[in-house]
């Protein structure tokens, strides 16, 4: 349930935490892209990072007409729609999905905020986010490992800008 995402969003967010440059943590201005009800939002304030939030779909907001500015933002974070590639998500009788992939816009938006680095959550199923420019390690969570009965497996995927020499520890 909710305290499972809450969980595996901490984790993410304290992995981000943990990379140093120079000596000194990474600084806390976080653009927040597709933020939903708040969960990953929620773990990053909880680690003491200012969270400006972004449009989202539920709130009547359209990601495909945000532009971010350029430089402002330390990380960016978001969980694009995962109903695309879901298993449990529903298809037409020809078996597409009528859900859209907004993972390009995603990768859009880092490309122009120019963040130092950032986290995706998603489905394990969902691509993996492509920015030139950004190094990237991945992780799966699965609830049951939290010790919850839901089997959820999410995938964390957090990009480093190439330029930055600092390892980020997952």
């Amino acid at each position: 349930g909710e305290a499972d995402a809450e969980n595996a969003s901490e984790m993410a967010a304290e992995a981000v935490v943990e990379a140093r440059s120079g000596g000194d943590i990474v600084t806390r201005l976080v653009l927040s892209l597709f933020p939903g009800i708040g969960l990953l939002d929620m773990a990053f304030e909880k680690e003491g990072f200012c969270v400006v939030r972004g449009p989202d779909l539920l709130w009547g907001g359209d990601i495909r007409r945000f532009h971010p500015p350029a430089g402002k933002f330390d990380g960016v974070i978001g969980g694009p729609p995962c109903q695309k590639f879901s298993q449990n998500t529903n298809v037409d009788p020809n078996g597409r999905s009528s859900h859209q992939n907004l993972i390009p816009d995603f990768e859009r938006c880092i490309t122009e905020a120019q963040p130092k680095w950032f986290v995706m959550e998603n489905v394990k199923q969902a691509p993996i986010p492509l920015v030139k420019g950004y190094l990237n390690q991945e992780f799966l969570l699965n609830n049951r490992w939290f010790g919850e009965a839901q089997n959820r497996v999410r995938r964390f995927t957090v990009g480093q800008c190439s330029s930055i020499t600092a390892k980020l520890v997952i």
